[in-house]
């Protein structure tokens, strides 16, 4: 099964290969001792997942709740073993500042909406400590409203009893090994996620426009979290 998943290319994933990949992010969330909270109901396939950044947690997270691949920037790429498990896991890879990349990601983008496919961005571009929602990026937003995908936001927040926000966030120039190595030390992390109401698009959206919705939703959810924590 493993050989016959990894000989095939991840831009054709089918529904056997996207259980055996959830299977897999499962079993190796509760390696790193995540405990999933979720709400609210997956939209189904193809969809549009734009939900908020904070740790390399949340591709394993979100990969073992929903069949979705990611867009990630192309030096994900270059990590060793990171970079093949996103390329394994249906990873498009953009260089930024880069027209022509970007031209590509659309058209792989809406290829893969074709082909029954759901997507995850993360609009803020960067990973925060999670108190709250950077400015949601518009500009891979297009394929989906251009091919009328609905746009689901999407909320993650971890919390753990020992560590803060920000230790158990994955920022700045922090290297992999260390926060690895720090958020293995927590016996349990646990990770709430709420999957908000899908936005329906037309050709005349204005991508700014749904961008902002996106992010309101996704911050209105982010403090309610984080206020319910707080007392």
């Amino acid at each position: 099964m493993v050989c016959t998943i990894l000989g095939r290319d991840p831009a054709h994933r089918n529904a056997k290969d996207w259980r055996f990949i959830n299977s897999r992010m499962r079993r190796l969330r509760k390696i790193l001792g995540l405990r999933v909270h979720i709400s609210g109901q997956p939209a189904v396939s193809p969809a549009l997942l734009t939900s908020n950044h904070i740790s390399w947690h949340d591709i394993i997270v979100l990969q073992s709740l929903v069949p979705t691949g990611f867009v990630g920037k192309a030096e994900i790429r270059d990590w060793p073993l990171i970079g093949w498990l996103s390329y394994q896991g249906n990873t498009l890879f953009v260089r930024r500042g880069k027209r022509e990349s970007f031209e590509q990601i659309h058209a792989a983008m809406a290829e893969r909406f074709s082909d029954n496919q759901s997507i995850t961005l993360f609009p803020e571009g960067t990973t925060t400590i999670g108190e709250s929602v950077k400015h949601f990026r518009s500009r891979l937003l297009e394929p989906a409203i251009n091919l009328r995908v609905p746009i689901q936001p999407v909320m993650i927040w971890y919390r753990s009893k020992n560590m803060s926000c920000r230790e158990l966030a994955f920022v700045g120039d922090e290297g992999l090994g260390s926060h690895l190595f720090r958020t293995l030390g927590e016996p349990h992390i646990d990770v709430y996620v709420h999957f908000c109401d899908a936005i329906i698009t037309s050709k005349d959206d204005d991508r700014r426009e749904v961008g902002r919705q996106a992010q309101v939703q996704v911050a209105e959810q982010l403090a309610a979290i984080v206020e319910k924590n707080s007392i």
